[in-house]
Parts: C-alpha cells; sequence; structure tokens
C-alpha cells in the first residue's frame, strides 16, 4: 500500500489485529511506524467509532511522557494508517531477561501507571498491556505503546469478543478474558500482571498448573510469590484482586505501594530476571555457597513438569523399585539438595541459612574485613529468613556502632578518621537517615580546620598586636566555633587575644590615651566578652572621667561619617565602627544604639537597590564590609537572604527556559498540564517580568499552535485544527491574522 509522505521500509510485525511497519517521512527522513489495520479485525477496516482508537484519529489526543508519541492519522483509499514515533530502545521483556534492579522496575511501573492515569483520563482503556508493549527511549525513559486494541469508553460498543481478542493471554483480567465489561481496573490488573511477571519470570497463576490462556479465568486466589518477595505479596494481592472493584485506584497507587514495599536492604539490591539464571552467574554473585529456598523450590516445580510428560508406567516402577534404596541413601548421605527439601518441609535445619550465618558471623569476627562486607553476609542471611532476627539486630546494631563512631571521631577532631568510617557506613547503609547530618558536619569540620590552619599562621606572622590581622582572627575563630562548637583550640586562641587586648587597653587608660584603650578594648570584647579581665578593664575605662569626653567625640565623628556616607567603609573611619567603639565602653549608650540602628536601615536601603538591579557582587561586598565593621547579623542575614532567593529565582528562570526549549522541539506545547512549555513560560514571566527569551518562546509556542492547526485543516479535521487555533489565540491573542484566520474558519 501506497502511505503518501512516507517510504515504507521493511514489516516489524503482522497480526490477526494490525500489521505493523517501519518507514520514513520523506520530507523530514525521520524513522515512523506505520499502523495498518488487519481485514481479520473484529473492527473491519478500522473506521467504525467508539473502538479501534487509532484508526479514528482518537489517539492523536493521548500527549504524555510516557505513551509512545502518534503523530497523524491518514486515509489510505478505505483504510486508515495511523503514524507513531519509532522506539528504539527494546522492551521491557528484553531487559527482564537481561536483569533488571528492584529500583529500575519500580520506576518503570511508575512511568506505565502514570501513562495508563492520563490514558483513563480521556476516556482511553488500553486493554493490551504487557511487557512487549512497554518499551525504552534511547534515554532510557519507558513509555507505554500499541492502543491499537483499545476502546474509547462512553461510546458505541465493541463487536462481541473484541476485548477478549484485543489483549495476551495471562496478561488479561477475568472480565476481559471472559468476554465482561471492561475499564481501567482492567488495565491495572493488567498492570500488575506485568508486575508478577518482572518478579517470577511467570504469567500470573502459572505457577499453580494454569496454562497461560486460562490464567484470566481459573484461578481462585491470586498466585503466590517466593518467600524472601513476602514483602511484595500485598501490592500483588491488590494488583490482581478477582473483583475490579479491590484492585488500585489508579497506576500511581500501584506504583506508590511497590516502591513503599521494596524500600528494604534485602529487596532494593534484588535484580529481576525473566529467564533462569545460570550457573556461571551464581557462581560470580555467590561463589556458590548461596541459594534461596524459594529458588531451589520453583527450579524442583520445572523438573516435575517436565518429567510428567516421560512415562508415568516407567516411572512408577522406577519408584517402587528404587524407593527403599533412595529413602536410605538420601537419608544417611543428606545431599544438599535433599537438605534444603527437609528444611522447607520443617523436618531438618536449612543448611543454607546455617551456612549463611556462620559466615556472616566469620566475617565480622574479622578485623580486616571492611563494613560493606560484614553487612552483606548478614544482609544473605536475611535473603534466605526474612525473619531472622539475629541478623536484623546485628545490622542495627553495625549501623548504631558505626554512626558513634563518626560522631565520636568528628567530636574529637579526628577528621580523616571519621571522613574514612563515614565513607564505608555510605558504601554500606546509602540510605541511612543519619548520612546526610554527618556528612555537612564533617564537611563543617574540615572547613574550621582549614580556617583555624590559615587564621594561626596569620597570627604567626603579623603578631598579635596587629589590629587589622586581630580583627580578621577573632571573626575567623568564632566562624571555627560556629562550624565546630566547642572547638579547644579555637576557643584557647580567643582567649588568648582577650587577655592580650584588655592588656593592652588597661596600659593605654592608666597612661591616659582613652581612644586607643577603647580601641583595644572593642578588641578583646569581641575575642571574650564574657572574660573577667575584659569586664574590669571596661570597668576602669568607664571610671575614667576623661572617657565622656572620648564617647562624645566618637559620637560626633560617627554622626559626620554617616552624613558622608562611610557608613562602613574604610576600615577604622567609619560609622559602624565608631559606634560599636562606644558600645564596647558604654554597652547602654543610647546614641550609640540607636546610630547603629540608622546605619543598619540604611545599610538594608542600599541593598535592596543593588538587588533591584541583580548587582549580586555589589550586595555580597556591602554584606563583607558591613559584617567587617560589627553590624549586627540579623539584618545581614535579612539581606543574604534576599540575595539568595533572588538567585535561585533567575537560576529558575534559566531552568525553566531550558526546559521549555526541550519540551517545544519535543512537540509538548500545552499539553500534558503537569508539564508543557507554555506553563514553564508563564512561570518565567512571573519570576522575571519581561524576560525577552520568554516571549519570543511563548511567540515560538503559539506559532507552533497555528502549523499543527493548519495542518489539521489540511487533513479534513476542522474540529482539531480549531482547538489548536484557540489554544494559539490563547497564548498570543493580538495577532490579527491568526484571528482572521479563525473569522475564516468559521
Amino acid at each position: 500500500m501506497d502511505v503518501p509522505g512516507y517510504r515504507l521500509d521493511r514489516e516489524l510485525a503482522h497480526g490477526a489485529a494490525r500489521c505493523v511497519w517501519l518507514a520514513r517521512h520523506e520530507r523530514t527522513d525521520r524513522a515512523v511506524v506505520l499502523k495498518f489495520p488487519s481485514r481479520e479485525h473484529p473492527a473491519g477496516n478500522g473506521v467504525r467509532p467508539g473502538f479501534a482508537v487509532p484508526f479514528t484519529g482518537g489517539i492523536l489526543e493521548l500527549r504524555h511522557r510516557s505513551i509512545v508519541g502518534a503523530q497523524e492519522c491518514l486515509d489510505c483509499g478505505s483504510t486508515r494508517v495511523l503514524a507513531v514515533e519509532y522506539v528504539a530502545g527494546g522492551n521491557l521483556g528484553d531487559r527482564l531477561r537481561a536483569g533488571m534492579r528492584a529500583g529500575e522496575l519500580a520506576r518503570v511501573m511508575r512511568a506505565v501507571g502514570g501513562a495508563l492515569d492520563h490514558a483513563h483520563a480521556q476516556g482511553f482503556v488500553h486493554l493490551d498491556v504487557r511487557p512487549e508493549n512497554i518499551l525504552f527511549r534511547q534515554d532510557g525513559n519507558p513509555v507505554l505503546t500499541d492502543f491499537s486494541g483499545g476502546l474509547r469508553t462512553g461510546e458505541s460498543r465493541p463487536p462481541a469478543g473484541y476485548a477478549a481478542s484485543a489483549g495476551a493471554p495471562g496478561f488479561m483480567s477475568p472480565e476481559q478474558a471472559g468476554g465482561g465489561a471492561v475499564d481501567r481496573a482492567s488495565d491495572l490488573y493488567a498492570l500488575g500482571a506485568v508486575l508478577y511477571n518482572a518478579l517470577t519470570g511467570e504469567v500470573p497463576n502459572q505457577a499453580e498448573g494454569i496454562t497461560a490462556s486460562e490464567s484470566g479465568q481459573s484461578a481462585d486466589r491470586t498466585p503466590r510469590l517466593p518467600a524472601h518477595l513476602s514483602r511484595l505479596q500485598p501490592v500483588v494481592d491488590r494488583a490482581l484482586a478477582r473483583n475490579p472493584r479491590e484492585r488500585f485506584e489508579c497506576g500511581a497507587d500501584l506504583a506508590a505501594a511497590l516502591h513503599k514495599a521494596i524500600r528494604t536492604p534485602a529487596l532494593a539490591e534484588t535484580t529481576f530476571k525473566s529467564v533462569a539464571v545460570s550457573t556461571e552467574e551464581i557462581r560470580a554473585v555467590t561463589d556458590g555457597l548461596f541459594a534461596a529456598p524459594a529458588d531451589l523450590a520453583r527450579q524442583e516445580q520445572r523438573v516435575r513438569r517436565r518429567r510428567r510428560n516421560a512415562s508415568r508406567t516407567a516411572s512408577l516402577l522406577a519408584f517402587v523399585i528404587l524407593a527403599g534404596v533412595g529413602t536410605a541413601y538420601l537419608v544417611n548421605t543428606q545431599p544438599l539438595w535433599f537438605a534444603t527439601l527437609l528444611a522447607q518441609a520443617g523436618l531438618a535445619e536449612n543448611p543454607l541459612l546455617r551456612t549463611a550465618w556462620l559466615e556472616a558471623q566469620s566475617l565480622h569476627q574479622d578485623p580486616n574485613q571492611s563494613l560493606s562486607a560484614i553487612v552483606s553476609g548478614y544482609r544473605q542471611v536475611l535473603a534466605l529468613d526474612t525473619g531472622h532476627l539475629e541478623a536484623q539486630a546485628a545490622i542495627q546494631g553495625l549501623e548504631e556502632q558505626w554512626r558513634a563512631g563518626v560522631l565520636d571521631s568528628l567530636r574529637q577532631n579526628e577528621v580523616a578518621r571519621a571522613e574514612a568510617r563515614l565513607q564505608q557506613m555510605s558504601t554500606a547503609f546509602p540510605d541511612h537517615a543519619a548520612l546526610a547530618e554527618l556528612s555537612r558536619e564533617l564537611v563543617d569540620r574540615k572547613t574550621a580546620g582549614a580556617l583555624l590552619a590559615n587564621t594561626q599562621a596569620l597570627l604567626s606572622s603579623q603578631g598579635p598586636s596587629d589590629i587589622p590581622s586581630a580583627t580578621e582572627a577573632i571573626q575567623a575563630y568564632h566562624e571555627v566555633l560556629r562550624l565546630a562548637p566547642g572547638h579547644p583550640v579555637a576557643q584557647q586562641e580567643l582567649d588568648a587575644l582577650g587577655e592580650h587586648y584588655a592588656g593592652l587597653a588597661r596600659n593605654a587608660a592608666a597612661g591616659g590615651d582613652l581612644q586607643n584603650a577603647i580601641s583595644f578594648l572593642e578588641r578583646a570584647a569581641a575575642a571574650n566578652s564574657d572574660s573577667p579581665l575584659v569586664m574590669a578593664v571596661r570597668s576602669e575605662i568607664q571610671q575614667a572621667a576623661a572617657a565622656q569626653a572620648a564617647i562624645e567625640e566618637l559620637l560626633q565623628q560617627a554622626r559626620a561619617y554617616r552624613v558622608q556616607g562611610l557608613l562602613v567603609t574604610p576600615p577604622g573611619e567609619n560609622a559602624a565602627e565608631l559606634y560599636n567603639r562606644v558600645l564596647a565602653t558604654a554597652p547602654d549608650n543610647a546614641l550609640a544604639r540607636q546610630g547603629l540602628s540608622e546605619v543598619t536601615s540604611q545599610l538594608l536601603s542600599q541593598a535592596a537597590r543593588m538587588l533591584e538591579r541583580d548587582q549580586f557582587a555589589a550586595v555580597g561586598s556591602l554584606l563583607d564590609q558591613a559584617s567587617a565593621a560589627g553590624v549586627e547579623s540579623g539584618p545581614l542575614l535579612e539581606i543574604k537572604t534576599r540575595l539568595e532567593e533572588r538567585m535561585a529565582a533567575l537560576t529558575m528562570v534559566a531552568t525553566n527556559l531550558q526546559e521549555a526549549e526541550a519540551l517545544l522541539r519535543q512537540g509538548f506545547v500545552t499539553e500534558p498540564p503537569e508539564q508543557n512549555a507554555v506553563s514553564l513560560l508563564r512561570e518565567v514571566e512571573r519570576l522575571d517580568p519581561g524576560n525577552e527569551r520568554a516571549e519570543a518562546l511563548l511567540g515560538q509556542a503559539a506559532a507552533r499552535l497555528v502549523e499543527v492547526a493548519m495542518e489539521a485543516h489540511s487533513a479534513g479535521l476542522e474540529d482539531e485544527a480549531k482547538q489548536y487555533l484557540e489554544l494559539a489565540l490563547t497564548v498570543t491573542p493580538d495577532v490579527p491574522a491568526w484571528r482572521a484566520l479563525r473569522e475564516s474558519w468559521e
């Protein structure tokens, strides 16, 4: 068949319902998939309304990041052909055969569940959810495909048996397989069947001897998972409930329940495969020592099914002859598989569990073993017996022991040892709640250590009597104490500086040099205001008769600096520092306190004006100058917070612009509602009014909608054309040509 605008390459699949071809778009040379309805399909030539979704063009309404994108619906004579996105990353069945981690499986279920929820909200039922219809894009993101056999609910009734013919045996719900009414609950059952298939490699109920074609109709209960997956049994029970009302309400609920159930160390590290694990793979992981009893049971079950095909008469004779001899031999020698079967029957201790426990204990007692190796040993025990109390207690004890060890090393400033222990703890317990807090404290301790060493070097080279160096050192030591509370060296250094400057202040006051006395006392109070020596010297200076004159002179000079605009600069000759000098001698001086408050208000106004002009570097410089001049930290923190909020807003603007451009390229202009180009650009306008790039992209988005509208109009899809044109005018209402186009269509 010739399809206008496309070059057919090769046939990908041919079935009773449809045939699928790989093709190339002649204009863009982009690979696409073309789907043709087969004559045998219950929908005939695919033009009946209400079902056979793609062949009526209804699938074009499904726009979701986890649904394969439908591009256009073409009329080829009496047949309608659907062109959809080509996805080349393989399907879920392929990935399960190679092996998939539990976390990746949960991500896939969340994506497919979201796709189904979106389709259900649009009135579509898929009816053919199975691993082969879950594909992967090149970036690894899963997408749901093949709505070809789906129904659009609320419209025409499909032919008898249509739903049963659309699904895959083993993945259909009981009501779908039995020819009953279907709705979103049927899709959610199929999604649960996909989950069960991923966990066990089988379709539901196959383990009980029911064939795949019967599994949707004949099971009286939901299938059982292996013992080591028992935490997931409630999820499977609800997903595969025979009564549709007892299933999950939506795909998001199923995905959330699965995510919560696998958040345990044993399950989080599990890899699921849909084919039997080879001997080489077992040896590579466990060196042949460990195997789950449930896995052995399933292997034995497969062996028994194969042996049923042998001659029952020969088997019975062999059993009669060998029963006595074989039983005696097995009881006396007890090979591993026989001992395992006895353990499963409750007649003996599980030898694999015993071996795993002894190995874990041996690792724990070996001082040369890493924490990860020890914890892995205990997790092997829990893989065999999830309720093993001793293994659980051992892991919990190791968690607390190593957390306490890291904290103890940090408190003793043994940073290297704390870092090494934290690294081992992070590897063994990557989800431990205390890791983030311990990591932050470790970074703070390392920063404090570097700052302490640099400050000590500064004082060693400049001497403690150099006032600028001493001022910088005092601020640095206080920062060390903030990062590492109770740091003994930083506290000792501050005490020494406080005593040094208190002595200088006392000597200056005794010599009548009250200006320098006050300056020295200011440094001493900054180092340790609660020092008895500092308090005594302050009292001595306050008692000096000349102190009042010095204070008045400082206040007058501070007022002059304020008039000149010298609020916090230059160092030593600014209003803030002079007011702080007064307060160092007379903490209750009202004029100095009010003056310092006025300086703070002026700084806040300056910072606000700078932020309005996005002068971030200037604001940062102003904060540093104000801190050095002794301005209170509260107002400075307010400025810093506003600076960080503005910078974060601009960062969000850049991110939204980038994401909007990507979504625009992908065609997500106004859909889906949660994430589309127009919504992101509106957020940019809110955060950064007048952003030229956002305005330009909104224009591109509207123009793209007009292009789609015109293409739809050319294809005879007038309703869709008007809808897209209205969307374009909603985004950019002031385009006369588009309004004229709407009037001409009407």
